[in-house]
């Protein structure tokens, strides 16, 4: 399956200077991207890659052919549409989902490609340089499941087919 994953703040926030907003603050988000993307295949741009700190399998997407060391491909997002290069990665790795990890400029332009969408609302206003426009991910979706943190209500969690 297709899916994206993204924590945001209440106006869409997902980062400052190259990190999360709220950086180490909620160890619950952090578990549940680990639990949730353990044995998946990841996309993203070179920038929210480098965010996370792990050695599990990832492709590149840019406009500009930038790599980052220890990928398994880059994807010119001039050259295929979305949609192509998701069905690309999910062809490779058939038994394995594949996750959208983000920056913004993929989270929405592959939207419409994404099967489901895992989305950590953390309450709060944060100073940010990124945010992501909800309005684009959650178009024609339906949310299935919410439930709030168990360490704090400050977080929300929520799956959208």
């Amino acid at each position: 399956m297709i899916k994206s994953i993204v924590a945001v703040g209440q106006n869409g926030e997902i980062g400052f200077e190259g990190k999360l907003p709220w950086e180490g603050t909620f160890i619950e988000d952090q578990q549940w991207y680990m639990d949730n993307t353990l044995d998946a295949v990841r996309i993203g741009c070179s920038g929210s890659i480098k965010t996370i700190d792990d050695e599990r399998a990832f492709y590149i997407v840019s406009a500009r052919d930038i790599a980052a060391p220890g990928s398994l491909g880059i994807y010119n997002w001039q050259d295929m549409k979305p949609h192509e290069i998701l069905e690309d990665v999910q062809a490779k790795h058939p038994t394995k989902d594949v996750f959208v990890v983000g920056g913004v400029p993929w989270y929405e332009a592959s939207a419409y490609a994404v099967e489901q969408l895992l989305i950590t609302r953390i309450n709060g206003n944060y100073t940010h340089d990124r945010a992501v426009n909800l309005d684009i991910l959650l178009q024609n979706r339906k949310c299935i499941k919410s439930w709030q943190g168990q360490t704090t209500p400050d977080l929300c969690f929520e799956i959208w087919e």
